[in-house]
């Protein structure tokens, strides 16, 4: 019994406030009488989920509220300045109850409430005392509605309401109250595929405003405000989405603005520990199929005996990147899997190769010698970087182990076991590889023994990872020592 009367209480409030908003021309009475009684039921409706379940029960409310949602500020909108301005408190009071009750119940889509926010907007002065108050619940209610639906086709519709109107913008940047409830609602909204699907192929305006707002944020900060938060969820969903790559190929991969995006890119990939293998295969796509380009432009410049050390440095950068991101997703299996259908360890061997050959090894004496590196090209951590994705792939991976000797990759990796100012800690990532490539490996063992002979391997690395050179019968042999479990890595 007490249900049923206040769902006639309720019902009796909001029918109230629709003829006073959408039908009659009431005064100031009315319209105080009215705030009176739908403030308390925003509150109630506020703090309690019992009472929230129990007047959505009556079916007949939500009808009433999305009725007065798409019909408000249209028409009968008083002139006179204290009735416009109750009009505004009634319905900011009307969109306060849909935003606590569209937690518990989808009972209004997105078109209705950008809709009655355009009307809005074109009806109310930016400067009138209201006009925040009332522009914060709007916002508020899309990021709750954002929550439990995933309503598609609507990117067109929040671009026009929100992006293409310049000065609703700088309000929500300017104001937490508006920008973070505003970043919740945009990552929701992308959490459905097609939503993104359409941001990646028909109008990118949400991911170009989530890019220049990260560049904006402090993201390497351990301790990100909530915004920030949101916004690298939002991007971390981007380019994770198959059609991520065919956007990133609109870019001119020579210019500021992809080597800007790509460092963004780098930032968000190795800045999450759980991608599943949907997310690792589409962001693979575009790492991979880019780390090819710019390894065909390095080798092009390194080779080169004319060369723009500007254009250099560019690709060195975005390389980098790539290989930073290769190498972070190395510890998943589907990257190694992916890397091995696709023979990327014949890119990475050969690109090793060219670096290795290119650019001369630094050391303490040869910077003390400033003379000596003049002219010289500049390719640090490169070669540190392939060797680590190398070791990926070949730890517990016989074929990979065959490769390796079969290329020449093996030598390779054995000519950087040793310091090099260049690429700091090549030197033990390089020890790591060995190891791997000689584990359970007795043709490259024995490939080892035989260039120790001619003493172009250096035996302390050897020891390193427990091997050591001994001749038999005239024959050279890699052999483990004793020790070799106390020194494994």
């Amino acid at each position: 019994m007490m249900e049923e009367e206040l769902y006639k209480s309720v019902t009796v409030t909001v029918k109230s406030v629709r003829s006073v908003l959408l039908e009659e021309t009431p005064n100031v009475e009315d319209y105080q009488k009215n705030l009176n009684a739908l403030g308390q039921i925003v509150s109630a409706s506020s703090q309690s989920q019992e009472y929230r379940s129990q007047i959505l029960a009556n079916n007949g409310l939500p009808d009433i509220l999305v009725e007065i949602l798409n019909r408000s500020f249209q028409h009968n909108v008083p002139t006179e300045e204290l009735r416009f301005t109750l009009y505004i408190r009634l319905m900011r009071g009307i969109l306060l109850l849909a935003r606590n009750l569209v937690v518990t119940k989808q009972f209004v889509e997105f078109s209705s409430i950008l809709s009655n926010l355009e009307n809005f907007n074109q009806k109310v002065s930016h400067n009138h005392e209201f006009y925040l108050k009332t522009l914060v619940v709007y916002i508020q209610c899309l990021a709750n509605m954002s929550h439990i639906t995933r309503e598609q086709n609507i990117v067109a519709e929040i671009v026009e309401t929100f992006f293409k109107n310049e000065d609703l913008m700088s309000l929500i940047a300017n104001d937490d109250q508006m920008k973070v409830p505003f970043a919740a609602f945009l990552k929701n909204i992308l959490l459905n595929s097609d939503n993104l699907y359409d941001v990646l192929t028909h109008d990118d305006t949400i991911l170009r405003y989530t890019i220049s707002e990260l560049d904006k944020a402090d993201i390497h900060n351990e301790d990100l405000d909530q915004y920030s938060s949101l916004l690298i969820l939002t991007f971390q969903n981007i380019i994770a989405h198959e059609t991520y790559s065919k956007w990133l190929k609109r870019i001119d991969c020579e210019s500021a603005e992809f080597s800007r995006v790509m460092k963004l890119n780098q930032v968000i990939v190795t800045s999450k520990e759980d991608w599943d293998n949907y997310q690792l295969t589409a962001m693979l796509a575009w790492i991979f199929d880019n780390f090819l380009v710019f390894s065909e432009m390095s080798k092009s410049i390194l080779l080169s005996l004319i060369y723009d050390p500007l254009e250099l440095k560019r690709v060195h950068i975005n390389l980098i990147i790539l290989l930073d991101c290769l190498s972070d997703l190395g510890k998943f299996e589907a990257t190694r899997q992916f890397l091995e259908h696709y023979n990327a360890i014949e890119e990475l061997i050969s690109l090793l190769r060219v670096v290795h050959e290119s650019v001369d090894r630094k050391t303490l004496k040869s910077k003390e010698k400033i003379e000596e590196t003049e002219g010289k090209k500049e390719f640090p951590q490169v070669k540190s970087l392939i060797i680590e994705v190398i070791a990926f792939l070949v730890h517990g991976s016989f074929e990979i182990q065959e490769k390796m000797r079969e290329l020449h990759g093996l030598e390779l990796v054995l000519s950087n076991c040793m310091i090099d100012d260049n690429d700091p800690f090549i030197k033990e990532r390089a020890i790591v590889c060995v190891k791997f490539l000689l584990a359970n490996n007795e043709k490259n063992q024995q490939f080892v023994a035989d260039l120790e002979a001619k003493q172009t391997v250096d035996d302390d690395a050897l020891k390193e990872v427990g091997y050591e050179v001994q001749i038999e019968d005239g024959n050279v042999k890699l052999r483990k020592t004793e020790n070799q479990k106390l020194q494994e890595i």
